[in-house]
């Protein structure tokens, strides 16, 4: 195989490395900027010989710890978003099923006091 680059496998471990997968997609983001960045200084997209100097500074220890650090953190607000979401959820079908409950109890009040009086 060529020579590549092995980001990919600094940064996800296995298959179900969300967060490995998520500093992945911030270095892509920042590997698309570069690009953008270079194509419009330079008039032209990168060469692979352009993309070195970018390959070698973002493969470092500190940039990998970076990346997952970053990772880390997209990954806690997402489940934080999503516990949020589900608890506002559960809270709004516990209070439903109170209302209903305490419904119940009212007809059933009202039943009995039709039959009472009848």
């Amino acid at each position: 195989m060529a020579d590549h680059n092995h980001i990919y496998e600094r940064l996800v471990m296995d298959p179900g490395d969300a967060v490995g997968a998520l500093a992945y997609a911030l270095y892509k983001k920042s590997k698309q900027e570069y690009c953008k960045a270079f194509q419009a200084t330079h008039g032209r997209p990168p060469q692979a010989e352009d993309l070195e100097a970018f390959h070698q500074a973002n493969q470092t220890d500190s940039q990998i710890a970076g990346y997952l650090a970053r990772g880390h953190m997209l990954a806690h607000e997402f489940l934080e978003v999503s516990l949020t979401d589900q608890i506002a959820e559960m809270e709004t079908s516990v209070r439903r099923s109170e209302l209903a409950r305490r419904f119940g109890r009212v007809e059933e009040k009202l039943d009995a006091a039709k039959s009472g009086s009848q």
